[in-house]
């Protein structure tokens, strides 16, 4: 003789989807039917970033900062996008899948600082063409506009500054993020 009302722990996996787990009851000689409603399971994505703390956006959506791992939805080709003040943005394309988790380790570059340069000059000229690595930056002053500013790398740099009627002369400048760096150069 069989006793009723067995008690049986169910669980079913099936990848992508939420598992599914119940505890019933079977009576002796019965057949019992089970109709589980199966839900997938929401992609996990997890972002990290060298330096931390950048924004993240996902389908045009932020939503968060870095480091980050969050539930997102199903998605082929799907825009994720990297951005920090002062580095380089990164955006790329991810795939999604229901289930998984999509890892995304990035280090950020970071963008290349500038500072103003003036450059005044005397002796035989009052003004010339100032040059950087061989590029013509224009003249340093114009009737027009006055003292022209020159956006340069920060760091040691090199210029060359030409006049019609001078010799050509290399000048080394240190450029500095801030206050402008005034050079005098004599042609």
């Amino acid at each position: 003789m069989r006793s009723s009302g067995v008690k049986i722990h169910i669980k079913l996996a099936l990848k992508g989807f939420q598992p599914y787990e119940d505890d019933i009851s079977v009576d002796a000689d019965k057949t019992m039917v089970l109709r589980p409603r199966l839900v997938h399971a929401p992609p996990i994505l997890h972002v990290e970033t060298t330096p931390p703390g950048a924004n993240v956006t996902l389908a045009g959506q932020s939503i968060g900062a870095t480091p980050l791992t969050t539930e997102a939805a199903v998605g082929r080709d799907t825009e994720l996008a990297l951005s920090k003040p002062g580095f380089e943005p990164i955006r790329m394309k991810i795939g999604l899948v229901a289930g998984e988790q999509t890892d995304v380790v990035r280090e950020m570059k970071e963008l290349q600082k500038f500072g103003v340069v003036l450059v005044d000059i005397n002796g035989a000229a009052s003004w010339g063409y100032v040059w950087f690595k061989g590029k013509n930056l224009g003249q340093n002053y114009t009737m027009a506009n006055g003292q022209t500013p020159f956006n340069l790398p920060i760091g040691r740099q090199q210029l060359q500054i030409t006049h019609p009627k001078a010799q050509p002369k290399l000048v080394p400048v240190q450029v500095r993020e801030g206050a402008p760096t005034h050079v005098t150069v004599t042609l």
